[in-house]
């Protein structure tokens, strides 16, 4: 390697891995920059899902979630480079996330039977779209040091109107949060119908029937959906904000990992680059075509 620091690193252990580091389990799965499942909420259902569908009979697909989820985090936390530099998430874990989303769409099929546990389940996937897209507006490459993505960065580049490029921008001369409208209104619509809770319809087993026999039951007897009231339905759908509250409320409590200096610093750096960024667009779109 050409990196004197990569050499180095790579040299320990099988390519930079060696065993699992007690003191980054924390990071690795619960840190504001790159915790697995502080960046992606909705994995932590992930273990539990594949517990039901090793009972559920399902039982190499549940071992395969399980491994999974266990050695991925023991792989990352066992290498100095367990941030996968600069990035926001868990990045060294995307290879495994879809065999641990499987089992958090398992452990969600058996929540969703109850309303309070549907409300929990649905406050992590808004949860994690949301957390998602405040960085990415902003700068999806966040440095290691930036340890509190929200305080670091987020908030001071949406202060200064410093956004990543996105379809607005690109196609027209429009630049700062307007821009975002579109996103916005896209995020809105999405993550109400995720909060939003809905309650299972019962099923009624009886014998079967025939001819007008059976036209008389389905008139009398055919079962009324649950009805959740509208504002108990608003109320919980509220609730489903749960998740990004509590990552909110931790984000300020920690206060920022960068001084003020920092901070600034890194802004003029992201308004040099996209000053560059709107140069070259100039020049592309000058370009004659060929």
């Amino acid at each position: 390697l050409v990196n004197k620091n990569l050499a180095t690193l790579h040299r320990e252990g099988v390519g930079g891995v060696t065993l699992p580091n007690a003191r980054l389990l924390l990071p690795v799965t619960l840190s504001l920059h790159r915790g697995l499942f502080s960046t992606s909420p909705a994995l932590l259902l992930a273990l539990p899902g594949a517990v039901w569908l090793w009972r559920s009979g399902r039982r190499r697909l549940g071992a395969l979630v399980a491994v999974t989820i266990l050695f991925n985090i023991a792989f990352v936390s066992g290498t100095r480079a367990w941030f996968g530099g600069w990035s926001f998430g868990a990045r060294l874990m995307v290879p495994g996330m879809s065999w641990m989303m499987l089992g958090a769409a398992w452990a969600m099929h058996h929540l969703w039977r109850r309303l309070s546990w549907q409300v929990f389940a649905r406050g992590l996937l808004v949860a994690g779209v949301l957390i998602q897209q405040l960085v990415h507006v902003v700068f999806a490459e966040l440095p290691e040091t930036a340890t509190n993505p929200l305080l670091d960065i987020v908030w001071p580049s949406l202060q200064a109107g410093r956004l990543s490029p996105n379809l607005i921008s690109t196609i027209s001369s429009a630049q700062g949060l307007a821009t975002l409208i579109p996103l916005a209104v896209a995020l809105l619509i999405v993550c109400a119908r995720l909060a939003i809770p809905t309650l299972p319809t019962p099923s009624v087993s009886s014998e079967p029937l025939e001819g007008a026999e059976a036209e008389a039951a389905a008139e009398a007897d055919a079962p009324t959906p649950p009805i959740i009231p509208h504002a108990r339905r608003a109320l919980l759908t509220l609730a489903a904000a749960w998740a990004l509250a509590i990552w909110l409320v931790v984000s300020v409590a920690t206060g920022p990992s960068w001084d003020r200096a920092h901070r600034d610093r890194f802004q003029r750096w992201m308004q040099s680059w996209a000053s560059k960024e709107r140069v070259l667009r100039v020049k592309a779109r000058a370009w004659p075509r060929r």
